[in-house]
């Protein structure tokens, strides 16, 4: 028994001489600072600071700002506004034996198969605002709307060409409308061929009363035309000579063109005859794109125009070349050269 006692103490005494001599082994990083190889790693400034009280809430690099109040705020994201058309029908071509009509969310376009170079355009009421509107060109001796040919005429788009004559020259005047789902047609005319004649855009209305911003003047019965060009070129169109009270209207505008004069009165051109509203515009402008739409105060009908309550012809011209704008706050009477 002794000897076992002497051996366990012998093997303690070796165990713990083994302990002993085990190295200490520590972590040597400098102070406020991460491993050098960490992705984040930064050098952290020592605070120059007093020391920290006794159960301070202060974090170790510094004190806290002094006391006060921290007013937080949200900015929310600026919403996606989505322009999308108050209204969308689709155009619908119904082809009869005599006639293409068109029924848009503008109205309704019709094109007669006898004349299908003339446009008659009507509320989608059914009242009609222009009894006919087409593009012509005017010389002595000249024969319009020879070899009329309709080249397109599907629910979206509809194209009729005709040939005019003066001796042994000749031309074409090719109109064209886009019908949209949105909107009314973009409507285009060009003049083609060897003789540089003025294109006039004639429009029969319904009403006789035009309004220039100056005056008021009913050309139902003129014995010729009047000059009535306004200084912005564009026209009203009218039942009475009361302006403010009119239930309906129809506008026409070429400002876009810079240049063209606008004439009431009677007017003659081919099987065309009667009062009407026409705008001459120079020989360098070869091809006018115009939009129609109409309404009434009477109805419930829109107006794209962007005049609420109102009907509406709006005209735009674009010329292959540069037009140069002429002055026309002068206005005077006359018929057109």
């Amino acid at each position: 028994m002794p000897d076992v006692l002497r051996f366990g103490a012998s093997i303690l005494g070796v165990l713990l001489v083994l302990v002993l001599m085990v190295p200490v082994v520590e972590a040597n990083l400098p102070a406020g600072s991460l491993p050098s190889n960490h992705p984040q790693n930064v050098e952290l400034p020592n605070s120059d600071s007093a020391p920290l009280p006794i159960n301070s809430t202060d974090s170790p690099g510094g004190p806290s700002p002094e006391p006060g109040t921290v007013i937080s705020s949200s900015v929310p994201a600026e919403p996606v506004r989505s322009l999308l058309p108050s209204s969308v029908v689709a155009t619908v071509l119904n082809e009869t034996g005599s006639e293409y009509v068109y029924t848009t969310v503008a109205g309704n376009y019709s094109f007669p198969k006898d004349r299908p170079y003339l446009m008659k355009y009507e509320t989608a009421e059914g009242e009609v605002l222009v009894n006919a509107s087409t593009f012509v060109v005017l010389s002595p001796g000249i024969a319009l709307f020879t070899s009329v040919v309709v080249l397109n005429a599907t629910d979206s788009f509809y194209r009729v060409r005709y040939d005019f004559t003066v001796g042994l020259a000749s031309g074409d005047v090719t109109i064209s409308y886009v019908f949209r789902d949105n909107g009314p047609p973009k409507v285009a005319a060009e003049r083609h061929g060897q003789l540089t004649l003025p294109l006039i855009w004639v429009t029969h209305t319904l009403d006789s009363v035009v309004f220039n911003d100056s005056y008021a003047l009913d050309f139902a019965s003129l014995d010729e035309p009047v000059d009535v060009t306004p200084a912005d070129l564009s026209l009203t169109i009218g039942p009475t000579e009361d302006p403010l009270n009119w239930t309906r209207r129809m506008s026409l505008d070429w400002s876009d063109a810079g240049a063209g004069t606008a004439y009431a009165g009677p007017f003659s051109a081919g099987s065309l005859a009667g009062p009407a509203v026409f705008v001459v515009f120079p020989v360098n402008l070869t091809a006018i794109d115009p939009i129609a739409a109409g309404s009434s105060t009477s109805s419930a009908a829109t107006d794209y125009s962007g005049r609420s309550g109102t009907t509406e012809r709006t005209s735009r011209t674009r010329a292959d070349g540069s037009a140069t704008p002429t002055d026309n706050k002068t206005r005077s009477r006359g018929r057109p050269s």
